[in-house]
């Protein structure tokens, strides 16, 4: 049995779980807005569209990023379904499978970041 104690906790976890879901696809998008933006903003201007080829691998890092994002969330659902309707090591599995799918995702923020500091370097 459980005490209020343990039940605290998991409520806890499930919300820095929810939190981290969130942000990793709030970052990704937003920063493949903003890139998406100023790319834009340069075609308009008619500033050498050459530029916008450096930034198209660090878009590509940030789509995916949101897409790997809703793949976690989808591995969460399934994670809390596994413990009502499954084994324990399913949802166990399940778990491991969307907290791996949450850090790719912040890779792939990191990456393209990185990836856009130096498509900036070359185009300064």
């Amino acid at each position: 049995m459980e005490t209020e104690s343990e039940k605290e906790i998991f409520k806890s976890i499930l919300s820095y779980a929810e939190s981290a879901l969130k942000t990793v696809i709030l970052i990704n998008g937003g920063a493949c807005l903003a890139l998406l933006a100023f790319l834009g903003n340069i075609i308009a201007k008619g500033i050498n569209t050459k530029v916008v080829i450096e930034f198209s691998f660090p878009i590509l890092l940030y789509v995916a990023g949101v897409l790997v994002g809703a793949i976690a969330t989808g591995a969460a659902y399934l994670t809390q379904y596994s413990y009502i309707h499954f084994s324990r090591k399913t949802a166990v599995m399940w778990h491991f499978i969307s907290a791996i799918f949450v850090i790719v995702a912040y890779v792939a923020f990191a990456a393209g970041s990185y990836m856009c500091y130096i498509a900036f370097t070359k185009i300064a």
